[in-house]
């Protein structure tokens, strides 16, 4: 029989489980994300937020997802947290307006195509110092963890604990640090969707031939 993880990846991409909020991740499953660490975190805070739920949607890098999912279970997470495999496009968009909070929470980022289309759809972020968008916090846009269970433990409470009011002015606050720092055009969008193909985010754009 299918576990609860496989039930969620087998479900309707938007027929959520609960009505629940959601913290996302949209990214590579790899070692280098941190996703071991902010599942340790959640663990230890999810009985304080039961109206709150984890999604971690991206492709399976180095069969990291199997080492995530034992880590979900051994903490007891099969409720409130949902693998979901590559998102893109609209199935993307839809389920960035879906959340209520995005987390990045890398041991190492370069420039994160993923936290900016976050951001643009007015979501409120909690990352991690190594994500390189330190321009968050004066932009009370998101707030910062060190890339360690403690650190993403003590931030995402805080966030949690805010007022919807709080978190949705800290979403329109990153909307608008995004379009003042990259001013977000056509060209901005195509560039965006250009990096993502390459970093396996995005489909290819029609725009690039492999002539």
């Amino acid at each position: 029989s299918l576990g609860p993880f496989e039930k969620a990846r087998c479900s309707d991409p938007f027929q959520k489980r609960t009505d629940k909020k959601t913290i996302l991740f949209i990214g590579r499953i790899h070692p280098i994300k941190g996703l071991k660490h902010l599942l340790i975190a959640w663990a230890r805070i999810k009985n304080q937020f039961s109206g709150w739920e984890l999604v971690i949607a991206g492709p399976d890098d180095d069969n990291h997802l199997l080492e995530l999912q034992q880590v979900a279970r051994d903490n007891q997470l099969e409720d409130s947290v949902i693998f979901r495999q590559s998102v893109y496009g609209k199935e993307k968009e839809e389920l960035l307006h879906s959340a209520a909070l995005f987390v990045l929470p890398s041991f190492s980022e370069g420039f994160s195509m993923v936290l900016l289309e976050a951001m643009a759809s007015r979501l409120p972020v909690v990352i991690s110092s190594s994500a390189g968008c330190p321009e968050v916090v004066p932009a009370r846009a998101g707030l910062l963890a060190e890339p360690n269970a403690n650190s993403f433990e003590q931030v995402l409470a805080e966030v949690l604990a805010m007022t919807d009011e709080d978190r949705l002015q800290m979403g329109l606050n990153a909307s608008a640090l995004v379009k003042e720092r990259f001013q977000w055009d056509a060209v901005a969008a195509q560039v965006i969707s250009l990096y993502g193909w390459l970093q396996g985010t995005e489909e290819q754009p029609d725009f690039v031939h492999n002539d």
